[in-house]
């Protein structure tokens, strides 16, 4: 009768992504990198999933099993919900569930579940684990985990059972840089272009790209950026920050050279380049009659170039 009641219930509860009927007790939410979580039988787990990303290729669900459970293992059921659809009203412990699988627990103490987060990963073989097909919606909620009896007659210790469970996210086929050029303002990040191997995009500050060696430029700049070369390491994001090439400001002039100037009441040659340290300055030019006036504020590193026209023009390069 025991053979039967287990072979009924398989018969069940593998037909994939059907919608059923749970009960569980609420028991708390685990995240990728927390503590184990310490559960007993009908503890229901809540697992949030990530956003979708190419850093990752799959959720890791490692189970610690009690010894003195192995003996009854036979008894219970692991099942794997998602979907989530409380009954009557939220605070019931009775739920609509869209099952992705269930498993009797294997003659070990440890046991992992392997869960794809899209289509086309591949997972090497590992012993004592239990991998499913990938997630049919990954937008359909939160993942759900609980052990729950699938016979009558239970050990009567059967509630002092305590299992472990620890979550972590594979690592995808991907790797992320954030890139930081701290003396851009948004405007002027706007313009930029970020170029890599062979490829070449609007600027955005995480990039993600393959696992190796490789050297970011950054195109169509007001400054210019040394090149960074540096690895990818697959599911990790790394912070890089760019240096500007330029580590002092320069006015250098583009005007008549009998234009007479002077910077902050100094006068300056119109033939050479003149250092500036970050701050505001008045700059007056007389040429041919006409003086002109105008105040310039420096707050990064790079070359002026200022020009004289119909009026004072001053770009930063």
């Amino acid at each position: 009768m025991v053979h039967r009641s287990i072979f009924f219930f398989f018969l069940t509860v593998l037909n994939l992504y059907a919608s059923d009927s749970l009960r569980g007790r609420p028991a708390g939410s685990l995240y990728p990198g927390s503590d184990p979580m310490v559960f007993g039988l009908d503890d229901l787990i809540d697992i949030p999933l990530p956003e979708p990303s190419p850093l990752y290729s799959a959720l890791v669900i490692t189970l610690t099993i009690p010894r003195d459970f192995l003996p009854f293992r036979s008894s219970f059921a692991l099942l794997i919900c998602t979907n989530l659809r409380p009954r009557y009203r939220p605070d019931f412990r009775d739920y609509l569930v869209d099952r992705l699988g269930s498993q009797i627990l294997p003659m070990s103490q440890t046991f992992t579940i392997r869960i794809p987060l899209t289509n086309g990963v591949r997972l090497e073989g590992l012993r004592h684990s239990w991998d499913l097909t990938p997630l049919p919606n990954p937008r359909s909620g939160n993942l759900a985990l609980i052990i729950t009896p699938i016979e009558k007659d239970l050990p009567p210790n059967s509630q002092s059972f305590r299992f472990s469970a620890a979550l972590r996210l594979l690592p995808g086929s991907h790797g992320g840089v954030q890139i930081r050029l701290p003396q851009l303002n948004p405007q002027e990040l706007a313009g930029v272009k970020v170029r890599w191997g062979n490829q070449t995009l609007p600027w955005q500050d995480t990039l993600y790209l393959l696992p190796g060696r490789q050297d970011i430029q950054i195109l169509d700049s007001p400054l210019a950026y040394e090149n960074l070369p540096f690895e990818v390491v697959a599911g990790t994001i790394q912070e890089v920050t760019l240096k500007p090439l330029e580590t002092e400001s320069v006015f250098v002039w583009d005007l008549p050279a009998e234009s007479k100037i002077e910077v902050n009441g100094v006068i300056v040659p119109v033939g050479q380049p003149y250092k500036v340290s970050p701050g505001v300055y008045r700059i007056s030019i007389r040429f041919g009659g006409t003086t002109l006036n105008r105040v310039l504020e420096v707050s990064r590193p790079g070359k002026f170039v200022v020009s004289l026209e119909m009026d004072l023009k001053i770009d930063g390069n």
